[in-house]
């Protein structure tokens, strides 16, 4: 990005400050760059509430000027990255119109290459392995996460974690960060009770993801006080079960909560608890929730209350068409995403789901593996209600070229940048070419059918012709993403 040097230094001075960016996005826009556009709609979203009529154009807007121009605008940033291959694994996530959060499964490399990315983009925060698991291995990581400017870092480790990964941290550095995880490792109780030491009390995000800390692990955290002041907290895959939730609960609290309970299945019988606890903003419960659990969720007022919900159950049976049903019933006045996966919906479930006037606020919605099949689709672009969305998972649900024909005409794919039609082996060439010549389809990223582009070569190079070889990609099977990232990118 050619820009003014002057400008750009202000944005990098003042990370936290929305008018230097618009200041820069008003002298691109003079000169005709389309960075400058990018950067007015993406710091419109991050004012903007996902309920607002306008989010959702604006979304679509200018995530279809980041997939064009995304390779030339980083194209300086991954000069600053260890190898070419890293940087090609690396996720990365715009916002506010600049590169603000990576993270990446890489093996581990060292972070001073951070130092370089802050002098080139405001980065915000990161997920990243640490080059080493020695304590003093760790504590330089962190500092130089602290010294390029980041307020967001999570650590992806691996094997066993005891109290003394941790001893070589410094309170002054560790305290610098709003948001603070670890990710993959087997994390003792002791840990925990010595993590708790260092973080601040100020800390909006904590993410133990899969770190298998038990109810033990969630004592100390409890006595800490932590839990009742985090805005984000990611607790999934940790073997929680009825003491865990006795001590996530431990602590009234008014503040509101994202909260991911996602793959803890013994904490199904437990979790009205959780319901009655504070106020929750966005709850993730995927693969912990079962038959009786559901029901209890789907009868509790303060579902209603919620902006976002991932919901997967433990077998596919225990969320089915009745349930679909029900959950269309509740009167959701915010919700704005919706992801269900791995049940049986059902085209009459999926019905209920498409019509109910307490989900016309969607802009996500994740329906993978709900047995929705074609006539669900139909009872979807039919509905005239699902018209916000900008994003659709439909992967895995036994669709034909009559579903593909049926979205192809659907006048709610204008805003859609992001649709998942992976799994579904039934869809043949004609299918495919109907969205080919949808002319309101613009997307961001299109899921197929994976082997699709060694089966039909010549369909895959006319998808690549229409969409660009960065939009379309094979798309398998998988669980529901929570939302948000529990790698957040702060204010």
């Amino acid at each position: 990005m050619d820009t003014s040097p002057e400008l750009m230094a202000a944005v990098l001075a003042h990370p936290g400050e929305d008018a230097p960016r618009l200041v820069l996005a008003d002298w691109l826009s003079d000169v005709g760059d389309p960075r400058g556009p990018f950067i007015a709609d993406q710091v419109r979203l991050a004012q903007l509430k996902e309920i607002h009529p306008d989010w959702s154009s604006c979304y679509a807007r200018s995530e279809r000027l980041r997939v064009i121009h995304e390779p030339s605008w980083s194209a300086p940033l991954a000069q600053c990255f260890p190898s070419r291959e890293v940087w090609q694994g690396t996720e990365r996530r715009f916002r506010r119109g600049f590169l603000e959060h990576i993270e990446s499964p890489y093996p581990p490399v060292s972070w001073e290459f951070l130092g370089g990315i802050a002098e080139a983009t405001p980065l915000r925060s990161i997920a990243w392995r640490p080059p080493g698991e020695a304590p003093d291995q760790v504590a330089q990581a962190l500092q130089l996460a602290a010294e390029a400017g980041l307020r967001g870092v999570t650590m992806l480790f691996s094997g066993s974690l005891g109290p003394s990964v941790f001893d070589a941290i410094t309170v002054d550095i560790i305290r610098r960060f709003d948001a603070f995880g670890v990710r993959s490792a087997t994390v003792s109780a002791a840990a925990v009770a010595r993590l708790t030491q260092l973080l601040t009390s100020r800390l909006r995000s904590l993410a133990l993801d899969h770190t298998i800390i038990g109810d033990e692990g969630l004592a100390p955290l409890a006595s800490s006080g932590l839990l009742a002041t985090v805005e984000q907290l990611d607790l999934r895959g940790n073997k929680l079960g009825r003491e865990g939730i006795a001590h996530l609960v431990s602590k009234a609290s008014d503040v509101p909560l994202d909260l991911s309970l996602a793959d803890n299945p013994s904490a199904a019988p437990h979790l009205d608890a959780v319901l009655r606890w504070r106020p929750l903003r966005r709850l993730d419960l995927v693969g912990s929730v079962d038959q009786p659990a559901i029901d209890r969720l789907l009868t509790s007022p303060r579902l209603a209350e919620l902006q976002q919900l991932a919901l997967a159950p433990l077998l596919p049976w225990h969320f089915d068409e009745m349930r679909a049903s029900a959950l269309a019933a509740v009167p959701f006045s915010r919700l704005t995403r919706l992801a269900i996966g791995r049940c049986r919906v059902t085209p009459r479930g999926m019905a209920s789901l498409a019509s109910s006037p307490h989900l016309s606020r969607l802009v996500d919605f994740e329906a993978y593996d709900s047995w929705i099949r074609d006539a669900g689709v139909e009872a979807l672009v039919t509905s005239g209600n699902l018209v916000r969305l900008v994003r659709l998972d439909l992967n895995g649900n036994e669709l034909t070229d009559r579903a593909l024909e049926l979205l192809a005409g659907w006048e709610g794919l204008e805003h859609i940048v992001h649709l998942k039609l992976g799994q579904n082996y039934d869809i043949t060439e004609k299918g495919w070419r109907a969205l080919i010549t949808a002319d309101r389809f613009r997307p961001a990223s299109l899921g197929v059918t994976q082997h699709l582009r060694t089966a039909n070569p010549r369909l895959w190079r006319a998808l690549i012709e229409r969409f660009g070889e960065g939009v379309v990609h094979h798309d398998g099977l998988r669980w529901p993403m929570p939302y948000p990232s529990p790698y957040s990118m702060l204010d």
